[in-house]
């Protein structure tokens, strides 16, 4: 997750100085070791270690979508176009929302945080919502996408409002839901990211524990 993660933020600081020859080469061997350390789940691939399953976790291939996604739009490079669209597809196949009856079950639909789980993740639940959304921006004609992500913005707006807000899932969240705001123009997801922030602010800590870490 920190690899990518750390991929994503070079992207980020790429988008800001497109000039920077390092970043983008940096970027450019990064992505390729992550297609080279892709595995096959579902439809599409997952980015994980020496090919095990049990060492993937989604918010990571989220993070590497979020990486290539900007760098294919800074660059104009589409040499992990492929890859590209097997890590969205590997995102939706981690989608729990269909599995269960709203009816019958107090269930708000999330992304499973390992491979074959059915519990999520608020860190997963927020990189895959920002991964998405950008996802969407870029492909708004992806009607599998549009639809998880339209289901998606209301469960995540709903679970995490108000007292149920927590740091892991606050930074990854207000920056969806503001591209969502981007996207759709929507004011209900600029209204989300404000008071989501006022709640930040107003308080919310990080659970610290000395056996984990809580960097966060």
């Amino acid at each position: 997750v920190r690899q990518a993660g750390t991929a994503y933020a070079l992207a980020e600081y790429l988008k800001a100085y497109p000039s920077d020859s390092r970043v983008e080469e940096s970027l450019e061997q990064a992505l390729s070791r992550f297609r080279e350390n892709s595995i096959d789940y579902g439809e599409g691939k997952i980015l994980t270690l020496d090919e095990r399953e049990t060492l993937a976790k989604s918010g990571a291939t989220a993070l590497a979508l979020l990486a290539e996604l900007m760098y294919s739009d800074i660059t104009g490079d589409e040499q992990f176009s492929e890859i590209r669209t097997a890590w969205k597809d590997g995102l939706l196949a981690f989608y729990l929302g269909e599995e269960f009856d709203f009816t019958i079950v107090d269930f708000l639909s999330g992304f499973a945080r390992l491979p074959g789980s059915k519990i999520d993740d608020d860190f997963s639940n927020g990189e895959i919502w920002l991964a998405l959304a950008h996802y969407n921006e870029r492909y708004p004609d992806d009607e599998r996408v549009a639809e998880v992500l339209s289901a998606t913005d209301v469960s995540f707006m709903e679970k995490y409002d108000g007292e149920n807000l927590n740091v892991g899932f606050y930074h990854w969240g207000t920056m969806a839901a503001l591209k969502r705001f981007e996207v759709t123009g929507d004011d209900k997801f600029g209204r989300f990211a404000y008071q989501s922030t006022q709640r930040y602010i107003s308080g919310i800590n990080p659970n610290i524990r000395s056996n984990v870490n809580s960097c966060y």
